[in-house]
């Protein structure tokens, strides 16, 4: 399994431009229940996607880097690159014990509870 941050690079390296705004416009103003949003300033200070995972990975931890961006996904309607997240995240499994309502969390930890 890839690490959560190349593995989110390579899934956020797929959005056209126009999406990926609209998935950074998601990290500042909706993100799932239980997180903090990003400033907006701050998230459209990089320009690049590693920058983006970088500001998400330093908020939310690489698992909840994982949550969020499976959200802002699906949220944008991204279904295949949410589900082709999910099953690397996941070993390869789309429905591995890493995951709740669609969104992977660390074993042990208790997931937020993730509405779409």
């Amino acid at each position: 399994m890839a690490g959560a941050p190349s593995l989110l690079v390579s899934i956020l390296d797929e959005l056209l431009e126009d999406d990926l705004k609209r998935f950074r416009w998601n990290l500042s103003y909706n993100v799932p229940e239980g997180f903090e949003t990003i400033p907006k300033g701050r998230v459209e200070k990089g320009k690049h996607v590693t920058e983006t995972v970088t500001q998400m990975v330093e908020a939310y931890g690489e698992e909840g880097a994982v949550t969020v961006t499976l959200y802002a996904l699906r949220k944008t309607n991204q279904n295949n690159l949410a589900q082709r997240l999910e099953t690397e995240h996941n070993g390869g499994r789309a429905d591995g014990p890493s995951h709740v309502d669609g969104a992977p969390v660390q074993p042990g930890a208790a997931a937020p509870q993730v509405s779409i």
